[in-house]
């Protein structure tokens, strides 16, 4: 998993800062990696928890997912009833202690209120969410500056650009991408292993096919696979935004400010419009 971590290994740095305590959300647009935050800080800190880490993709199936848990950790015998497994786990997981749980890509908090720990009980849970989760301690990531995307870029394409044209061609690369930690990785993923295709090349490839440019495959050590996402990310800030230069400000807004209502006056003394 070399290159979630060369992205997230930073960052890492600002979550021990923190330290994840019982209830912490990773919150952002789509792209910007918190799953692979997640990841990291999974892997770091494994054995702060004795009683294990358990990771739930809350976009998907999630009671088969316990059921499935139950199982694999041997809490049930396998021929056990799918109803049966299911309890094992909720009561499990709602009063051990000394766990970590993380739910990716959680956009609805009713989806896990029935598995979230009783008051006595003691794990930790971190949730990345695009969408600011009440209860969790928020860590929001932001996008990566010119120089980070760039650094990004060629360290996962493994060269670096030769002359002026393949230079600007690099530059122009990362600032089409957005800062979107995912999409540079995706990126430099194909020019790793197309060695033949200059950095021009893939910029003009990149203007005609984003998805042709960004394929799943290159990138590495992916399960979640929700790079799928960063095509409507990207299509986003390249339509809408080319448009309407104020909508970027205005949605950062909007996110900064969660689901309260906001009114058209403030807004404008807020932007300074």
């Amino acid at each position: 998993m070399r290159g979630p971590r060369s992205a997230a290994s930073e960052r890492g740095q600002q979550v021990v800062a923190v330290v994840v305590g019982k209830a912490v959300a990773f919150q952002g647009l789509g792209g910007l990696g918190k799953t692979q935050l997640a990841i990291e800080y999974a892997y770091h800190f494994k054995d702060d928890y004795p009683s294990g880490v358990i990771w739930i993709n809350a976009d998907q199936d999630i009671e088969a997912q316990f059921s499935e848990l139950a199982e694999r950790a041997r809490w049930v015998a396998p021929e056990s009833e799918h109803r049966y497994k299911l309890d094992v786990a909720r009561h499990r997981i709602k009063t051990y202690s000394d766990y970590l749980i993380i739910f990716d890509n959680l956009e609805d908090l009713r989806s896990i209120e029935e598995y979230l720990p009783e008051p006595e009980a003691n794990p930790h849970i971190l949730v990345t969410s695009r969408t600011e989760q009440p209860g969790f301690t928020p860590f929001p990531l932001t996008l990566l500056n010119q120089d980070q995307s760039l650094a990004l870029l060629t360290l996962e394409a493994g060269r670096k650009p030769e002359g002026d044209a393949e230079e600007n061609a690099a530059r122009e690369i990362s600032e089409a991408l957005d800062g979107l930690p995912l999409a540079l990785e995706l990126a430099g993923g194909y020019l790793r292993r197309r060695e033949s295709v200059a950095w021009a090349q893939y910029e003009e490839l990149l203007k005609q096919n984003l998805r042709a440019a960004m394929p799943g495959r290159f990138l590495t050590g992916s399960f979640t696979k929700h790079e799928a996402d960063i095509y409507s990310t990207l299509k986003l800030t390249e339509g809408f935004f080319a448009d309407e230069p104020r909508l970027k400000e205005v949605v950062d807004l909007l996110t900064w400010s969660g689901s309260a209502s906001m009114g058209l006056s403030l807004m404008c003394d807020l932007l300074g419009v």
